[in-house]
């Protein structure tokens, strides 16, 4: 629907700028949408063992990235907010990938990693277990 959304738009600026052209105009702006939703979607379903299907590296990489934004998205509201706008076609997959949220991402992914050190600034306490 989002696409069909964002389709509609598309056409309605195409329409106002005239009809030359038209459907060369209309098809340029709507194969974004597309391109990007297939894109996702795909690479989603690849991310799921039991689907059939190639997995080069860079789609591995991008589906284990993926995987911890969605973690840190859970307790971060800048990282939430630019899923949110890419899982919406609101910005393009890149919004990811800016400085601000990448480190974000990786600086939890290496915090989620590295063990707790006593006496370390910012370290995390270790749990008492019986």
């Amino acid at each position: 629907m989002t696409v069909a959304a964002c389709e509609a738009m598309a056409l309605g600026e195409c329409l106002a700028a005239g009809d030359a052209r038209l459907a060369q105009r209309f098809f340029k702006r709507a194969v974004r949408f597309i391109d990007v939703a297939w894109d996702t979607a795909v690479g989603g379903d690849l991310a799921i063992p039991s689907v059939e299907g190639a997995r080069p590296l860079a789609l591995r990489a991008t589906n284990a990235y993926v995987a911890r934004v969605f973690e840190v998205a859970e307790h971060d509201p800048l990282v939430a907010r630019a899923f949110l706008e890419v899982a919406h076609l609101l910005a393009q997959p890149t919004r990811l990938l800016r400085p601000a949220i990448l480190a974000r991402v990786l600086t939890s992914a290496w915090q989620a990693h590295t063990p707790s050190m006593p006496g370390r600034p910012g370290s995390r306490p270790a749990l008492n277990r019986p």
